[in-house]
């Protein structure tokens, strides 16, 4: 999403409305990620058919129970209710959604060393403790076989 909400942005900067930027969206999208451009198509539809952007993302928040989406609906209804610039109010969105994506994927990355802990305890270290103490228990059963056909 936070890719879409990008050239949304760009297609605003360039002079586009927000539903010529959603269309242009939906075109570029179209190929990548087809669920997304399809859900993008409804709430373009919705916004012809006499909704406002904020409420066809909300329903489609809502359809997509995705938190992000809501949120975007949320900042873009605020934007058009207080009279603020949508494209600077998109892209503080944008790096604030963006900044999200980062923190998750660290804490993804941080959850998974923890959960490679066990399969390397069971797998690797047995390994390596062989390789390790095999020679050593080797050369002690050969000593004890020494001594015991030495008496």
């Amino acid at each position: 999403m936070t890719d879409a909400l990008d050239v949304i942005v760009i297609c605003m900067e360039g002079g586009l409305s927000l539903p010529a930027a959603f269309q242009r969206v939906v075109d570029e999208l179209r190929t990548v990620h087809p669920d997304l451009a399809m859900e993008m198509t409804i709430v373009e539809r919705e916004m012809k058919f006499g909704r406002t952007t904020g409420e066809a993302l909300r329903h489609f928040g809502e359809r997509a129970d995705l938190e992000e989406v809501r949120s975007l609906a949320s900042v873009i209804i605020q934007a058009e209710h207080y009279g603020t610039s949508l494209v600077s109010t998109l892209r503080a969105h944008s790096k604030t959604l963006r900044t999200l994506r980062i923190l998750r994927a660290e804490e993804m990355a941080q959850k998974a060393a923890v959960k490679i802990v066990f399969p390397t305890l069971l797998c690797i270290f047995p390994a390596v403790f062989i390789v390790l103490a095999g020679p050593a228990a080797m050369q002690v059963i050969e000593l004890m076989a020494r001594m015991n056909s030495g008496k």
